[in-house]
């Protein structure tokens, strides 16, 4: 018997190796052709990831990988095809990767295909209400295709519904689609349970704006700032509302990236 099995070892030894390697020359391959994104030298990194791919010609975690680096790098032709093949080839991916093929696909005019993604995305991750509030938010900040986002965000409160990030999620798509009184509800909600978030105290003060209430949106708005003194766009949004409404703070010395897609 053992005999048996210290042949059966032998013969398995060199596929497992194998696999292995392969795995090691895409691995190489990757670093190499992210380096050549990196210093824009884009049919050196485009040779990189086609060998890549050719040492692991299955992997979906592969080709999200390469799709990502090119959409970090802005060059969203090249990434369109690796991140629909690898969304082709696993659907449940890492939510940045649906994400990502949305973004590109909009900044390359396929506004279609980009529905199309949101459409499976509430349909893949109906149960995860993180990817469905981070893929929602993304396409409702952008302000692009409302109603599917909205979907998404009424799926994510539903499954989560004392989440202040997603509550807040789902006030910002309205207030993008003009559902003024819908938004200030679900953000009066979201500033409740979230109250260290500046993000949301920003978003409601915006609404209070829409809604005509300069002094409401005065104190929203410097709220935002007393959490987050370099929100810059809680500073310019102040600032904005004229010199009678509210005395201006300190001028914010570096800029805050947009609204976080995923709960701190």
């Amino acid at each position: 018997m053992r005999l048996r099995c210290a042949m059966l070892l032998a013969l398995l030894a060199p596929l497992c190796g194998c696999g292995y390697r392969r795995a090691v020359i895409a691995e190489d391959h990757l670093a190499a052709g992210s380096a050549y994104v990196a210093k824009e030298a884009w049919n050196a990194a485009r040779r990189e990831f086609a060998a890549a791919a050719a040492a692991r010609p299955r992997s979906a975690a592969l080709e999200a990988r390469i799709g990502l680096t090119y959409d970090q790098a802005g060059r969203c032709r090249e990434a369109i095809p690796w991140l629909r093949r690898a969304l082709e080839r696993q659907p449940k991916q890492p939510w940045p990767v649906p994400a990502a093929l949305i973004t590109c696909l909009e900044r390359a005019g396929r506004s279609d295909e980009a529905e199309q993604v949101l459409r499976d995305a509430l349909v893949t991750y109906r149960d995860n209400a993180i990817a469905l509030n981070n893929i929602g938010y993304m396409a409702a900040d952008r302000g692009v295709h409302l109603e599917q986002a909205a979907r998404l965000l009424r799926r994510a409160v539903k499954l989560a519904p004392e989440a202040g990030f997603i509550l807040d999620s789902l006030g910002w798509c309205y207030f993008r689609q003009g559902r003024l009184d819908d938004a200030l509800g679900l953000l009066g909600r979201a500033a409740r349970s979230d109250t260290g978030n500046a993000e949301v105290r920003y978003h409601l003060g915006m609404v209070e704006q829409a809604l005509g209430d300069t002094r409401a949106a005065a104190a929203e708005f410097g709220a935002a700032l007393s959490l987050d003194p370099t929100f810059t766009r809680a500073y310019q949004a102040l600032t904005g509302l004229g010199p009678g409404v509210a005395p201006p703070p300190a001028p914010a010395p570096t800029p805050t990236p947009t609204a976080p897609l995923m709960e701190q």
